[in-house]
């Protein structure tokens, strides 16, 4: 705790309305820090032990076993929904062979719902450029997943059937076909 004395004492010369000069003896005043430490290192441990930290994000991803990874499937062509994002962030879809048309990602959810009951066995491809941002692809499985959740309220079997694949030179084609003919305008 805090003590009084101590060694440095003062002196002090005071003069009075009188014009006496009086010493006042001074005392010195030296507190003991110790406790207040020992209270900082608790409450830093405590605070330390209680403390929640942030659970990481994770996204669950079920990939396929390995013998249905090789397993081929034919599929006709107007099954096939594709979604492209571009290396400037642009979406793109378009179902089978069609010139590809532009969408945001704010009509991405109601294309899918569209897509789905117009065509119940469809099967989406989702191909990204490699210099697109990762969260479009995120954001892209986030909207596959509600539009799932939306189907199985009325048919609990309902599972989206999507896929993903590199971006290649036919994807490069596509969209710039669908630039040239204006059907990126969408």
């Amino acid at each position: 705790m805090g003590a009084v004395g101590g060694g440095g004492e003062q002196k002090k010369a005071v003069k009075t309305s009188t014009g006496k000069i009086i010493f006042k003896r001074r005392l010195g005043i030296r507190i003991d820090m110790t406790p207040m430490v020992d209270i900082v290192f608790l409450l830093l441990i405590f605070y330390m032990v209680t403390t929640v930290f942030a659970m990481p994000q994770a996204m669950e991803v079920n990939l396929p076993k390995k013998e249905e990874q090789e397993t081929q499937i034919d599929t006709k062509e107007s099954h096939v929904f594709i979604v492209r994002v571009d290396e400037k962030g642009q979406f793109w879809k378009n179902v089978g062979r069609k010139i590809p048309d532009r969408i945001s990602l704010d009509t991405l959810r109601q294309v899918l719902i569209d897509e789905n009951q117009r065509e119940p066995k469809l099967a989406t491809i989702i191909t990204i450029h490699k210099e697109a941002k990762y969260h479009h692809l995120v954001d892209i499985l986030d909207e596959i997943d509600v539009v799932e959740r939306t189907f199985r309220q009325a048919n609990p079997e309902f599972s989206y059937r999507f896929t993903m694949k590199a971006w290649d030179a036919d994807d490069d084609r596509a969209v710039n076909k669908a630039m040239e003919t204006g059907g990126g305008a969408g």
